[in-house]
């Protein structure tokens, strides 16, 4: 419990409750009372509780002036003392957030416990979530298959490009050049439609449904139709794998993505679960975001940390052969499709559509750069995405990495 309080922070809202034998009495009475062993057992637990009030900054909410009735009491033996055993602790900042006179009991209530409900109103104003921009998926795969398509991407390309003046720093060229690219790609080709969740369902058992949703007042016909549907679900259900799996045998040499995707379509394997947490060198548990952060960025340097000595830097012309646009075509080709991109939104097979334009283009992009030594912000920076394993999650030793 201590690890756990030092390690939130001060804008979290935090209620404690305890179950603490304090006598309803004025606390030199109560140890006065006792003796013994039952003396050293509540002057430890009221240390320990007012401690924790202290060091985290908390304040009992559960003994408002309210009437004696409602107050949680625990009748002695023989019916003689009162306790206040139950209560009810939250952080001093938030006390306010608590009604006046809110925290009270229940002693009547029947809950087959030897304990008195505490009960305590607590307003909590949530805070409002920002819808993100949601990002649009192009089918980037219809550019190799047709053809108007890909002339109709070419011709925005160059148009946008003529209307651009010529700028002459690294950064503004490197801008204009994505920006064309993405924006063009935005316009012409078109996105991914969404999937539903069952990929075997058709039309047909979707009428059927709609009929066994309006035979709900009938039990019989009800019945028979929901006995439709199922046999209707199974059959469309097993035609549609027998083709999934025609598909892999057929893309099995010719196609491997593909193939690997209707796997996947098939056993439905879902990716690990993550976690927002993340532990600490000394092993407490870090739940901030900033935090977290740190620490992999504290990881990412002693994981790259090169202990090399550093030699002197040669002052001499490095200046070489311009970069050719074979050089350029044979490193597009290489690189593979389909895959994710960077920050920049700009994919190979946006480039590849555009053919000896597209080459051209970069290729003086690439010039420029190597000529001046000047390299675009979107090209310094590498995105790792967190892959982790089923066990041991929240540690970063045990968590692979993914870098674009």
């Amino acid at each position: 419990m201590p690890n756990f309080l030092s390690s939130r922070l001060s804008y979290h809202h935090l209620l404690v409750a305890a179950n603490i034998y304090i006598r309803y009495l004025q606390m030199s009475k109560v140890l006065d009372l006792l003796s013994g062993t039952r003396r050293d057992r509540a002057v430890n637990k009221l240390s320990l509780v007012l401690g924790w009030i202290s060091a985290f900054g908390l304040t009992m909410v559960a003994n408002f002036q309210v009437r004696e009735q409602y107050i949680a009491r625990l009748q002695g033996e023989n019916g003689h003392g009162k306790a206040q055993i139950d209560y009810i602790m939250i952080s001093k900042r938030f006390r306010n957030a608590l009604l006046i006179l809110a925290a009270k009991t229940y002693p009547s209530a029947d809950c087959y416990s030897d304990h008195v409900p505490v009960t305590a109103k607590f307003k909590l104003k949530l805070k409002k979530t920002r819808k993100l921009p949601t990002n649009i998926k192009l089918d980037l795969a219809i550019l190799k298959t047709n053809q108007s398509l890909r002339e109709k991407y070419q011709i925005s390309v160059q148009n946008k490009f003529e209307a651009l003046k010529e700028v002459e720093k690294i950064e503004e060229q490197w801008e204009n050049f994505k920006s064309v690219l993405t924006e063009a790609a935005t316009e012409v080709i078109p996105s991914l439609e969404r999937k539903a969740k069952q990929k075997w369902m058709t039309n047909e058992i979707l009428e059927m449904m709609d009929e066994r949703r309006k035979a709900k007042g009938n039990k019989e016909k009800y019945k028979l139709q929901h006995k439709k549907v199922q046999e209707e679900c199974n059959r469309a259900k097993e035609n549609w794998i027998n083709n999934k799996c025609k598909d892999i045998d057929l893309h099995q040499k010719l196609d491997p993505k593909t193939m690997y995707k209707n796997i996947e379509e098939i056993t439905r394997k879902k990716a690990c679960s993550s976690t927002r947490c993340l532990k600490a060198k000394n092993g407490d548990i870090i739940i901030d975001k900033e935090r977290i952060l740190e620490r992999w960025a504290e990881y990412i340097e002693e994981l790259f940390n090169d202990n090399r000595k550093e030699y002197d830097v040669m002052e001499r012309n490095f200046a070489g052969p311009p970069i050719l646009k074979v050089e350029v075509r044979a490193a597009i080709r290489k690189m593979k499709s389909g895959k994710a991109t960077g920050p920049d939104k700009i994919s190979v097979e946006l480039i590849e559509a555009l053919e000896d334009y597209g080459i051209e283009k970069t290729t003086n992009l690439l010039n420029e750069i190597y000529d001046t030594g000047q390299i675009p912000t979107d090209l310094t920076k590498s995105i790792f995405i967190a892959l982790p394993k089923k066990q041991e999650q929240l540690n970063v030793n045990y968590t692979e990495q993914s870098t674009l």
